[in-house]
């Protein structure tokens, strides 16, 4: 694609500071993400990196119906826009468990489920849950070596998950997993160290289905790691930033095929900052024409008050005009659509 994708045809008329969005872009991004893998079944994006209903409803378009989200909010956005299988990658607790079941009852067609790493708020879910007369999947979340959240694999997390199989209200979803820090630029020492962390994963889920206890499937990875999750298994993919992309994971990792799909509007940022310098040297002439040492004479000073003023007074009519055509005139930028951030 040309260097010049970003460009407006008519920049002047898209508000400032502004999130622009490249549809055609996103789109190229969604049909490699699918080639990758080869289905967009196996797809469940992130959404934290965006949080719009409307690129949602693009990769709806393209045939993903499964998410991944943060918050109640996010996960409340995606079955708006009409998402029907939405997992909540955060162990939902306290006043957050009854938010998450009135959207299971708000939502009847959308297939909610979280994730869970701990007896307690396992049983603090089931209870819930069976008392508003639901069951409500939930995948066990294992720490695979990022050390944020879950339970590393092994005898305490296969007794979690036989919990979660055992109590009323839950049932296993399956397993999930981040491997966030697994972040080097070079792909091959990457892969090694993600072959290394599915090592104990492998067989930790085999050693789940030996014993009886149903895995229905694996959600895994983000975007490093999105290529060995796609090649190497049969788990369900969960990339965020493969979507709108950004210079930090182009410089991070070159063997990601993904183009930058964002960009945003500064001019009113760059202008406030112009305001802002003229405001400190107005400042600081009027400090020395104030200034008992100052033998600058006072109506020098006043004629600089005046002369200030007068230009306020313009500057205001000035932005009264600009706001007033702003807000009559379209945005119509050249392929992009608009966001406020």
């Amino acid at each position: 694609m040309a260097d010049d994708w970003h460009t407006l045809a008519e920049p002047d008329e898209i508000p400032s500071p502004a999130l622009l969005i490249y549809p055609e872009r996103i789109g190229e991004n969604i049909r490699r993400m699918i080639a990758a893998l080869g289905q967009a079944e196996r797809l469940r994006p992130h959404i934290k990196t965006h949080k719009m209903a409307e690129l949602v409803q693009l990769q709806l378009k393209a045939g993903i119906s499964k998410f991944k989200c943060a918050t109640i909010a996010e996960a409340e956005m995606l079955a708006q826009a009409g998402a029907k299988d939405v997992l909540l990658a955060n162990q939902p607790v306290g006043p957050n468990i009854d938010r998450l079941l009135s959207l299971v009852g708000w939502f009847r067609d959308v297939r909610f489920s979280t994730i869970a790493d701990d007896a307690e708020a396992v049983g603090n879910l089931a209870q819930a849950a069976q008392a508003a007369g639901v069951t409500l999947p939930v995948w066990l979340d294992l720490d695979v070596g990022m050390g944020r959240t879950g339970i590393a694999p092994g005898q305490a997390a296969a007794t979690l998950y036989k919990l979660i199989g055992q109590l009323p209200g839950v049932e296993p979803a399956g397993l999930h997993l981040y491997d966030g820090h697994l972040h080097e630029g070079d792909p091959a020492k990457r892969l090694a160290k993600w072959q290394t962390m599915m090592d104990q994963v492998r067989p930790f889920r085999t050693g789940l289905e030996a014993d009886g206890l149903p895995v229905p499937g694996v959600v895994g990875g983000g975007t490093p790691t999105f290529p060995f999750h796609a090649q190497h298994t049969d788990h369900e993919c969960s990339p965020g930033t493969t979507l709108l992309w950004d210079f930090g994971y182009r410089d991070a990792f070159p063997d990601l095929e993904c183009s930058r799909a964002s960009s945003a509007n500064r001019a009113a940022t760059a202008s406030r900052s112009t305001s802002a310098t003229r405001r400190s040297r107005r400042r600081t002439r009027i400090r020395a024409c104030s200034s008992p040492a100052s033998t600058m004479p006072n109506r020098s000073c006043t004629a600089r008050s005046t002369s200030r003023s007068a230009r306020r007074r313009r500057g205001d009519s000035m932005s009264a005009t600009a706001s007033t055509a702003s807000r009559g005139t379209s945005a119509r930028p050249s392929r992009c659509t608009t966001g406020r951030t």
